[in-house]
């Protein structure tokens, strides 16, 4: 089915941010095929080129940004939040698996609007692309699936928590200090830190950044 759109959204500026050349000129023809949307490609070899972190797109046209990468490297992760500061309002598209949820979770909130896998047929990779440049997200039945079992898994890890530890996460969602949190509440700061060592415990992670993260995905 044809998707009808304005003549003033039809033009999609797209950048294609990849090294391998067997990926980005299937890519290409396929965009230049597409019957709703007018592709302007541009196409760039290396990350850290510098046309990628300086704000150039004219606002008067969407911006769609693919990006091909090993994601599980740190420096991919980098790039991509790199790039949403540079383009606020962008759509990234990531191809390809993201492994472990937990770094998936980090490009979600680093920007990312879809998760492409490399086994996607060409009909199903449309119907993400549409989604996704009309405003929607994308991700994949399986990556959903994993994203419910990790939600759900820490709902029963949250369970084990006693009144307590759920103030003192309370208090580090607003913000506090353990200074504080222990004035709040009326116990000693030692009193504190022994009970966010438990709570790193619960959620099996180690500083207070993981901790603050896990609770803005789950309460914000």
């Amino acid at each position: 089915m044809k998707i009808m759109v304005s003549p003033s959204a039809s033009v999609i500026d797209t950048i294609i941010v990849s090294d391998d050349i067997c990926f980005t000129e299937p890519l290409t023809a396929f965009l230049k095929q597409s019957p709703a949307f007018c592709f302007r490609i541009q196409r760039i070899t290396a990350p850290d080129d510098p046309f990628l972190h300086t704000p150039g797109i004219s606002p008067l046209h969407s911006l769609l940004i693919l990006f091909a990468a090993d994601l599980t490297r740190p420096e991919s992760l980098s790039v991509v939040t790199a790039l949403s500061r540079s383009f606020p309002g962008c759509r990234i598209v990531t191809f390809g698996e993201a492994g472990d949820l937990g770094l998936l979770l980090k490009y979600i909130r680093a920007g990312v609007r879809g998760f492409i896998p490399g086994s996607f047929s060409a009909k199903a990779f449309n119907e993400a692309l549409v989604k996704i440049i009309e405003g929607d997200a994308f991700i994949s039945t399986a990556v959903t699936r994993k994203i419910f079992d990790y939600l759900n898994h820490n709902i029963e890890l949250a369970d084990k928590l006693t009144f307590r530890q759920r103030q003192i996460m309370e208090g580090i969602l607003e913000g506090l200090s353990y200074k504080l949190i222990a004035h709040k509440y009326k116990i000693s700061i030692d009193t504190v830190r022994e009970h966010i060592k438990n709570i790193y415990k619960i959620f099996r992670i180690n500083s207070k950044a993981e901790l603050i993260a896990l609770l803005r995905f789950h309460y914000l």
